[in-house]
């Protein structure tokens, strides 16, 4: 019953106020200023007292996530939907750019001019979210959103079963998920569906690479950055690791290494051992953390165990193993930084108009 537009980012939503400097409560010191839940309370169905917290807001919500993980399937199932407009315009012998004005999206800097390379970035985006969306969907999720956010968190005391010395809230969430997440597996069908999503992403990407790189006009997607070598090489990236989804592949530029990624969705799936931690604490060295951190504060603070990472992500997939984690990072994500900076190469000026209009106060 949410009115997304109006909520999120119409004149007066949730990123037109923050945008201007507006926190989320009432400012008590001044009494003056209106906080974003004071703006926007009368277009929410919760009560204001509901809103004030993440501790407040899933107070009883104590069945487990299993329900609510299974909603992603109608998620991607909308996806779907979506990419099969996207299929019949590409194949629309007419097609040649779509202008889309910035009015619609409430700034006119942010015009978008789409040609066949973006509706298959965008194909492929859709096709990998539904890939991860099933994979999600295919664990068991005991978690529940009380247990993970709840009000518990903020006193926990010595007689707790969960308290640790020098634990604040945050601490203790990332520790309640530790023991919750891919660790088991009871949907195994959707680890099948999850694959498939992936091959057609990694293929709607390497369709937009060849559309990109041949296209004679500009559109939003800065394409003409591209070095036409890294391009090729991006290419011979993607095309491996879509081999690999179904058995051992060698990756290019990488000497003699494989990649055999059939494990994360065969035989079951893969399932991290309830003796290895998912996560790691650091803690700074003047001592134990504040209390009172928040989850973004405290983030800084864990990891991923490298044990973790080898167990669920590395053994019998690399091969051979990689020496250390950044090396088998820098493996995994292709030649010359990687997809991630391939799209920052294509995204990165659009990207920033959109943070200047919605991030940034005005």
């Amino acid at each position: 019953g949410l009115d997304a537009n109006a909520l999120l980012y119409a004149e007066g939503g949730y990123l037109y106020w923050k945008s201007r400097g507006a926190q989320w409560i009432d400012d008590g010191q001044s009494g003056q200023d209106f906080g974003v839940l004071t703006l926007l309370e009368d277009e929410l169905p919760w009560d204001w007292d509901r809103m004030k917290s993440m501790a407040a807001f899933v107070d009883g919500l104590d069945e487990p996530a299993n329900p609510l993980v299974r909603q992603m399937r109608s998620v991607a199932t909308g996806l779907k939907d979506i990419d099969a407009y996207l299929e019949m315009a590409m194949d629309d012998g007419e097609f040649h750019r779509l202008y889309i004005p910035g009015e619609v999206f409430h700034d006119s800097g942010l015009a978008l001019q789409l040609g066949p390379a973006e509706l298959s970035m965008l194909r492929a985006f859709i096709a990998l979210t539904r890939g991860a969306a099933y994979f999600v969907e295919a664990y068991d999720h005991e978690w529940t959103l009380e247990g993970a956010f709840g009000a518990w968190r903020h006193n926990v005391g010595l007689d707790h079963s969960s308290y640790v010395p020098g634990f604040g809230a945050a601490d203790y969430t990332v520790d309640y998920l530790d023991g919750h997440l891919l660790r088991e597996v009871t949907n195994p069908d959707r680890l099948a569906a999850s694959r498939l999503a992936l091959r057609e992403g990694i293929g709607h990407l390497r369709q937009a690479l060849h559309l990109g790189v041949e296209q004679s006009y500009s559109t939003t997607l800065a394409w003409e950055k591209l070095d036409g070598e890294e391009a090729f090489e991006m290419d011979q990236f993607l095309e491996a690791m879509e081999d690999a989804l179904d058995g051992p592949t060698s990756l290019p530029h990488a000497d003699g290494v494989t990649v055999d990624l059939s494990p994360l969705f065969e035989d079951g799936g893969r399932r991290l051992d309830k003796e290895i931690d998912w996560f790691e604490r650091h803690s700074p060295a003047e001592g134990l953390l504040d209390a009172s951190e928040t989850l973004e504060e405290v983030s800084a603070h864990w990891t991923i165990s490298e044990e973790a990472l080898y167990a669920f992500f590395l053994d019998g997939i690399v091969d051979p193993l990689p020496q250390s984690d950044d090396e088998a990072l820098t493996l995994l994500a292709g030649p010359h930084g990687g997809v991630t900076a391939f799209l920052e190469v294509l995204l990165g000026e659009y990207l920033q108009k959109v943070e200047g209009v919605y991030m940034q106060t005005r």
